[in-house]
Formats: structure tokens, C-alpha cells, sequence
């Protein structure tokens, strides 16, 4: 976040006595404590927290430099919510257990993230097994855990096993969402009012939903509107998870549309896309408008970098790391939602300046080459095509694999 300067304590009180200079034609009294030098201490020490108060106040003020809490306010204004974070709740299976049934507040800990699981309710128990809900202290994917993952019980009871198997998933975990992901919709929000149906529109609907950075929007039937939701992620994980029975939707049956059954993001963007969260009738997507969600097309790209020096694991996973989030950013050309050719182009001379730019970073070096390619094709350039999005296949590095 953009920052104001504040002055020091020390600049200040010099600021107070220079002007009681001025203004009497005075010198100060020699002495510490004279109290027009205990006056401008004490002043310049209010004066520095005030200013710092206000900085921070001022810069909430902004879309561009607000913090996440005033962010929300602006975002509320266009209702566009803030996605926090979801924490993980799993089924718990015991076996052997005598006790009349496990109590809500059992506590159990995991040996493999070390987080503790508490049970919500109680839970009764037929022939010795009980199943326990349970979730994680801790949002975010931390505590998601695996089919067949055991916890084990944190203080020992009497009719209760000491450990459990996970069964079932009902909660996956996931990370509240970045701040700046978060601007960014605010940001559109703005820039781009709702217009019942126009091509933000359905960028913003889909983007609403948690795990969804970006949508692209087409119309290659007229009247039928094609959306590609890319997800939280990198390379191959981006695609939206979950499926639609209906797609396109709706369908209808003597004038009515049938009930959409799905589940995951999919689900929920159709939710999204037909009525906003505060309204219990379709209000959002025109009612003749049929809709179709897409997957994104991963296109793979092979690299080969030679002579490269100094040749690091270290920089050589640097380099990867790099190429990886410069290819993350590309995207195909969607005037609407301002992505233009610029975005939708793999170019072979951008990719050296990324090799380049990311030595500097860990002390200089250099290379000969770099070369790209489309599969096994070499290319200078690609641009990428309605719902594609790129991938890095692979990475060579003076004869190695990275």
C-alpha cells in the first residue's frame, strides 16, 4: 500500500523553535527543560501520531490504497463481497467405541499439519462405530486432509478410542482471498456499472464466487453467451472445480426453467449468475439469455535456455518460478473486459527479458539463447485463442531438465 511520509519527532520540534525564533527574534533558553523546548517536544510528539492518523486515514479515501476493512465498505457499495476464507470439517469414523456417544468439544490432532479438529455436536454411536464431524481450528487449505488420514485424540476418554480414520470430506478448506485480487473486482466494479447482461456483468457474477479470479466472456452463438471461469491457481490448476447437469442453462418445460443440480465452483457461478446473494428470484442474467460454462484450453509451451552462467539450482529454480507466473498472466483478447493482443501474446523476446531480469535479481549472469516452442515447433510468437490459457510443458536448461 502507497505510503505518506510522516516527520520525525525531531523535525518537528526543530520546525517549532525555528518559528519561535522567527517570531520573537529569540533565541530559547539554554536550559533542557525551559518549557518552550518542553512545549515543542510535547507538541511534536501529539502532532507525529496525529499525522500518521491521518495518513492512514487518508489513504482510505482511495480504492487503489485502502485497507482490506475500508476496501470492504467500497466493495459493499457495488456489492461486491470480500470471499473470506473457508475452513476445512471432515468425518471422523471410531471403531470400538463404548461410550454412550462422543461428546460436542472432543478434540482431536493431526499428525500430519498439526492442527486440532473439535466436534461441533454430539454424536451417537450404533454397534461400537461413530461418525464425528469435525473441523479445523484453522481456515485455509492447512486443513485439508486426505481419505484414510488418522487424528488422534488429544486427552484420553474413557469409551473412546485413541485414534480415528478420515471417511468423508465435507468442507474443503480454502484461503480467504487476496487483497488485491479483491481491489482488482472493486476496482471493475466501478469502472464498469452493472448493464443487465453486458460482458462485465458476467465477469463480475462469476468472479463472486470464491476460488474465481477471471472469466472470459464470449458470444460465439448469437444469443448464447460462453463463459471460461479460470480459478485460483497456476499452469494446469485453473480449471473450476465441480460440473453442471444443465450446460447450457437453463433448460425450460412448459415455460418454466427446469432446477439446475451440479456441485462445486460451477455450481455456484450458475447460482451467482442468476441471482445476487440478497435475493431469492432470478435478477441477474436476462431471462432469454441461455448460458454455457467452459473449461479453459491449456496450450503447452517448451523452453530451452542455453549457456546459461552462473548455472545455480538456485537460479535455475528462479528462472522457472518466473517463466511459470509471466506465463500465469497471459490471457486471451476480450475487448470487453479490456484484454487486448498485447495480453494474448507468448512472446519469445518478453520470455528472455523475464530469463534476464530474474539473474539480475540473484546477482547477474547471462545466457545465449532462449528458445520457444509450441509443442515440438519453434516460434518467435503465439497468440493465444478464445479460452486458452498458457502453460509451461517443460524447461531446458543447459542440456538439463528443470
Amino acid at each position: 500500500m502507497s505510503t505518506i511520509k510522516t516527520p520525525t519527532t525531531q523535525e518537528l520540534y526543530d520546525m517549532i523553535i525555528n518559528d519561535y525564533k522567527t517570531r520573537t527574534s529569540q533565541e530559547p533558553p539554554l536550559l533542557r527543560r525551559a518549557v518552550i523546548k518542553f512545549l515543542a517536544w510535547g507538541f511534536s510528539g501529539v502532532v507525529v501520531l496525529l499525522w500518521k492518523f491521518g495518513a492512514w486515514q487518508y489513504l482510505q479515501v482511495f480504492i487503489e490504497t485502502a485497507e482490506l476493512e475500508a476496501l470492504m465498505k467500497w466493495g459493499s457499495l457495488r456489492n461486491v463481497e470480500y470471499n473470506y476464507g473457508q475452513t476445512a470439517e471432515i468425518q471422523l469414523t471410531l471403531i470400538g467405541v463404548t461410550a454412550e456417544k462422543v461428546l460436542a468439544g472432543t478434540i482431536f490432532k493431526s499428525p500430519d499439519n498439526g492442527l486440532t479438529y473439535k466436534s461441533s455436536v454430539d454424536s451417537s454411536v450404533i454397534e461400537g462405530v461413530s461418525v464425528v464431524s469435525v473441523t479445523a481450528d484453522t481456515e485455509g487449505t492447512i486443513g485439508n486432509l486426505t481419505i484414510g488420514s488418522i487424528l488422534n485424540i488429544t486427552n484420553p476418554i474413557t469409551g473412546i478410542p485413541e485414534n480415528g480414520e478420515v471417511t468423508s470430506i465435507i468442507t474443503t478448506g480454502e484461503e480467504p482471498e487476496d487483497i488485491n485480487v479483491y481491489r482488482t473486482r472493486v476496482i471493475f466494479a466501478y469502472k464498469r456499472p452493472p448493464q443487465g447482461g453486458s460482458a462485465s456483468d458476467y465477469y463480475l457474477w462469476a468472479t463472486e464466487v470464491e476460488g474465481i479470479d477471471d472469466c472470459l466472456v464470449y458470444v460465439f452463438t448469437p444469443g448464447e453467451v460462453t463463459l471460461y471461469p479460470i480459478a485460483t491457481g497456476s499452469g494446469l490448476n485453473r480449471t473450476a472445480s465441480g460440473s453442471l447437469d444443465i450446460n447450457p442453462f437453463p433448460n425450460y418445460k412448459n415455460g418454466i426453467a427446469l432446477p439446475q443440480v451440479g456441485s462445486g465452483q460451477k455450481l455456484a457461478i450458475y447460482n451467482s449468475i442468476e441471482k445476487s446473494a440478497d435475493s431469492l428470484i432470478q435478477n441477474r442474467r436476462p431471462i432469454q439469455v441461455p448460458v454455457v460454462i467452459s473449461d479453459p484450453v491449456y496450450i503447452n509451451f517448451n523452453i530451452v535456455i542455453s549457456g546459461l552462467t552462473p548455472n545455480t539450482s538456485e537460479i535455475n529454480a528462479g528462472i522457472k518460478s518466473a517463466l511459470i507466473e509471466h506465463l500465469d498472466t497471459r490471457k486471451p483478447q476480450v475487448p470487453a473486459l479490456g484484454y487486448t493482443l498485447t495480453d494474448a501474446r507468448v512472446n519469445q523476446i518478453k520470455l528472455a527479458s523475464v530469463v534476464q531480469e530474474t539473474i539480475e535479481a540473484y546477482g547477474g549472469g547471462s545466457f545465449t539463447s532462449l528458445v520457444l516452442k509450441r509443442e515440438t515447433t519453434s516460434t518467435s510468437q503465439y497468440t493465444l485463442q478464445m479460452g486458452q490459457l498458457a502453460v509451461l510443458n517443460s524447461l531446458e536448461i543447459n542440456g538439463a531438465t528443470i
